[in-house]
């Protein structure tokens, strides 16, 4: 025969496993990454914004570089790479063709459309660009908008873990299978 147990046994036998607001937990997590979310694209939309004070032209890719430091720690070697471009473009109504390069990019980039925004009275004073895959739009190529979309994904999934982790539990209460491998330390 089943029993059936009301909500404050239910939360009382949670709270016990260690499910102490667990719901306080996914909605901070939430709201982190919501947050995390809105930073980037309002960076992304910032940059953008820049770029209609400049003119631009199609870039392209000339010269790629990786290369990659060694250098020893206490553990062992620690590496780091860097990813060099170079790129050419040509400005509107000019025969002359100028080269910017960049270093400390993203490999990811790499065999992607590149514009070179410039000022029309100094077409050395440039930046490349990227296009965006979230906005479809060209954004600089050194900045990195997608570590906090990234950040907030592994929040967001943990966020879900713990909140189908409890409903698990409470399934399990209900039938009156639920038994905890270890209490929780108050």
């Amino acid at each position: 025969m089943e029993q059936t147990k009301d909500r404050k046994q239910i939360r009382a036998e949670l709270d016990d496993a260690g499910f102490k607001n667990t719901w306080v937990w996914v909605l901070c997590m939430l709201i982190i990454a919501a947050v995390l979310i809105g930073i980037s694209l309002f960076q992304r939309y910032k940059d953008i914004s820049k770029n209609r004070e400049y003119s631009y032209a199609d870039a392209i890719l000339i010269e790629y570089n990786q290369q990659k430091t060694y250098r020893w720690r206490k553990r062992g070697p620690n590496t780091t790479t860097r990813t060099y471009i170079k790129v050419a473009y040509t400005p509107e109504g000019s025969d002359k063709h100028y080269e910017i390069g960049k270093n400390d990019v993203q490999s990811s980039i790499i065999n992607k459309p590149y514009r070179v925004f410039y000022k029309a009275d100094d077409p050395k004073n440039a930046y490349i660009t990227r296009c965006d895959w979230l906005t479809g739009e060209y954004i600089p190529v050194e900045k990195n908008y997608d570590l906090p979309i990234s950040f907030a994904g592994f929040l967001t999934i943990a966020a879900l873990y713990l909140f189908f982790d409890e409903q698990r539990a409470k399934k399990r209460i209900r039938k009156g299978t639920f038994n905890p491998g270890k209490k929780a330390k108050n």
